[in-house]
């Protein structure tokens, strides 16, 4: 799905994403726009009225490919009151990262970071790892990080000395 043709802003009051989607991984993009999970949160926050942001920062150092301090792929959703952070990061060194040690890390290779991230947001609609009854407010940081099978944390303090 392009995101020319992407119907995502008439649908609901707010989204905002940060940077301009043509500097998005083009994998991740779709998978952030086709996510039942994400829209959710979204409808959420347009019946009051809010804004829902959802940015995406990604580094790549070819001097260091196999470092995961210089190599990692996030998504960041912020809206109905839920501050949600999905990443990947590569192979070697994952302990670096130290604001990561309370989720589950998702170790791949450097070549690989859009497909790792873009499969944790596919696994937020798994039928069989969600709970379709279940309000999106009654998610848990636990119940979300067994949904996705990867990084969800909430936003470090340090986090933006991650991005780009």
């Amino acid at each position: 799905m392009d995101i020319r043709n992407s119907s995502l802003n008439t649908n609901f009051k707010a989204v905002r994403l940060s940077p301009a989607p043509d500097q998005w991984n083009q994998r991740v993009l779709n998978s952030v726009l086709r996510s039942n999970f994400i829209r959710d949160i979204v409808k959420e926050d347009a019946k009051k009225e809010r804004d829902t942001f959802i940015s995406f920062a990604e580094h790549f150092d070819p001097a260091y490919p196999d470092y995961t301090r210089y190599n990692h792929m996030f998504v960041n959703v912020t809206g109905n009151n839920k501050d949600i952070t999905l990443g990947s990061h590569s192979t070697y060194r994952y302990e670096s990262a130290q604001f990561l040690k309370r989720a589950k890390i998702i170790k791949t290779g450097p070549d690989k970071l859009d497909i790792d991230l873009a499969s944790q947001i596919d696994n937020l609609d798994s039928p069989e790892k969600r709970n379709i009854k279940e309000p999106i407010s009654k998610y848990t940081l636990e119940s979300l990080r067994k949904l996705a099978g990867g990084i969800i944390i909430e936003k470090p303090r340090n986090y933006e000395k991650f991005r780009d």
